[in-house]
């Protein structure tokens, strides 16, 4: 029976490297089948903490999104709603003219449509949004006007008696840096205006009061040419939130893209990579076998 010579330090070298194409084999395999180089954060170390961090920032710029859309969906309302309040103190105002000035002024029905539109007012002042009144400031839990709206002190006179939120004006922090303040409350002087001249115009037509319903029509001329403002303002808040969502999401997909290049694989690459460390696992496996199988004659030669 032939002497086998060993070997002891080259095989174990040439184990060594089997083992560690076999790791690497192993190691390419799982990659191609998640997609990912590791499957915990062991494999990526070097790159753990930064790759924690822009999770992170990640979370908190999609909440910045989320919170953007409620931000905006509150102003769209508030947009719908002051858009009908000015329709309302507008057809208001039409009809205080005809009142005063045409020759059948006496058989428009004033009072009654402009009880109607008070209620219209109204009703828009108090709109919610999932349950928090939009017009109310930071008491988003208390109706901000008064319904029915109380009897003015001195009709034609602004007031806000009805109004019973607070005076604080929301405020919303869009992105990283940036914060800003937004919405309005009921009690602003033109709602005041647009209640006042209704209710001017209720009580001037009741009464005959020519004067009363000329105040009317002044201070739903105020109304108006304020609420065009309003609008402007909440339509410059959309377009400043808009843009920051833009920025935001653009932020998100530069983010993703760092945190896939540090997390995912080039699968094409890999597959390469594998099928070489395949071959040198099969080469590998061959010179192991001649060097276990090598004998005293063998050596000898």
């Amino acid at each position: 029976m032939p002497t086998r010579v060993t070997q002891l330090s080259q095989q174990n070298l040439t184990l060594r490297n089997v083992l560690n194409t076999q790791q690497r084999v192993r190691d390419a395999q799982i990659q191609i089948a998640t997609g990912r180089k590791s499957l915990d954060y062991t494999g990526i170390a070097e790159d753990s903490a930064r790759l924690v961090s822009l999770k992170a920032i990640k979370v908190r710029t999609d909440q910045f999104v989320k919170n953007n859309v409620v931000v905006n969906n509150r102003l769209q309302l508030m947009d719908t709603a002051l858009s009908t309040i000015f329709d309302s103190v507008s057809n208001l105002r039409t009809l205080i003219i005809q009142a005063r000035n045409d020759a059948g002024g006496s058989e428009v029905p004033l009072a009654e449509v402009a009880r109607n539109l008070l209620d219209v007012v109204t009703g828009q002042l108090n709109t919610k949004d999932n349950g928090r009144f939009i017009f109310a400031g930071s008491k988003t839990n208390t109706q901000p006007v008064t319904v029915p709206v109380p009897t003015p002190a001195t009709y034609g006179v602004p007031e806000a008696t009805y109004y019973k939120g607070d005076a604080v004006q929301l405020t919303a922090r869009i992105d990283e840096t940036t914060t800003i303040t937004y919405g309005m409350t009921a009690d602003r002087t033109a709602f005041q205006q647009a209640i006042g001249a209704i209710q001017a115009a209720i009580q001037g037509d009741s009464t005959n009061n020519n004067a009363l319903l000329d105040t009317a029509l002044n201070l739903a001329t105020s109304a108006l040419q304020s609420i065009a403002g309003f609008r402007a303002e909440v339509g410059s808040d959309e377009l400043t939130i808009e843009k920051a969502n833009q920025r935001n999401s653009d932020f998100v997909t530069f983010v993703e893209g760092r945190a896939s290049d540090i997390e995912n694989v080039d699968v094409a690459a890999t597959t390469a990579r594998l099928a070489t460390e395949t071959t040198i696992l099969q080469a590998s496996f061959l010179s192991l076998s001649r060097v276990t199988r090598l004998s005293l004659v063998d050596f000898l030669r």
